[in-house]
């Protein structure tokens, strides 16, 4: 279908209706009909004590209905026999601005008996300390306590449902233990309850335009990283005299 902008009193954002309104009106994606919730599709909610503003045709799920939550563990450290395999087991400090950084800990195949596997295609998010920090998983892994794993159900678009819970952070901090190490356990985690559009095919729509401009942002990234080191060394060889212009 052809591009549909439909204007409403319904700000995207204070002051940019109009800009989003032609950014997405001419050629965003032309195999796609995008166009602004009217006002009267929409209806106040509380959750949990909380009020929001939701569409009449979405629900609010608990986070246990929308995947498996599963929290990571620890096999016993000083057991030398589950260590230094080559099982990828992930903490906290492997999250690095929504990446997974290579795990420098892994385990054997004793040691992958001690600890819940988690699934390719589950979100993974940080539930002590830092809360909120989300990445995805590209393979089987082992993660430890502090993370919280949700694995898709069927019925869950696992890549809207990595997108949910990474926009959704400071929900998830409401709910968390406010202590002098901030921590959300998972009983109290799995219940807390997100908006989510009731198609699966809604949701699927959602998460693939969000993933085309993620990609966008990978590809950009990598070409600024290879122009910054185009940069240093231009800096070092021209300011030490070894590179001359004229």
């Amino acid at each position: 279908s052809g591009m549909s902008f439909k204007a409403t009193t319904y700000d995207i954002i204070d002051g940019m209706e109009k800009e989003f309104g032609d950014w997405l009106s001419n050629g965003f994606d032309d195999k796609v009909e995008f166009y602004l919730n009217e006002d009267d599709n929409w209806k106040d909610v509380k959750i949990d004590g909380l009020k929001i503003t939701k569409p009449k045709d979405w629900d609010s799920k608990e986070i246990k209905k929308l995947g498996k939550v599963i929290t990571g563990k620890t096999p016993p450290t000083t057991v030398k026999e589950f260590w230094g395999g080559d099982f990828p087991w992930y903490t906290t400090p492997n999250f690095q601005n929504g990446k997974l950084l290579e795990s420098h800990r892994k385990l054997t195949i004793k040691g992958k008996k001690k600890t819940p596997l988690i699934p390719v295609n589950s979100t993974l998010i940080t539930c002590i300390g830092e809360i909120g920090q989300t990445v995805l998983t590209e393979h089987l892994c082992g993660i430890n306590q502090q993370i919280n794993a949700v694995s898709a159900y069927d019925t869950t678009n696992y890549l809207f449902l990595y997108y949910l819970l990474s926009n959704s952070t400071s929900t998830i901090k409401h709910f968390s233990e406010k202590v002098v190490v901030p921590m959300l356990k998972k009983s109290a985690f799995e219940k807390i309850k997100l908006i989510v559009p009731k198609s699966k095919l809604e949701q699927t729509l959602i998460s693939t335009h969000l993933t085309m401009y993620d990609d966008l942002i990978d590809d950009l990234d990598t070409k600024i990283n290879i122009e910054e080191k185009k940069l240093k060394y231009l800096t070092n060889e021209l300011l030490s005299g070894r590179l001359r212009v004229r």
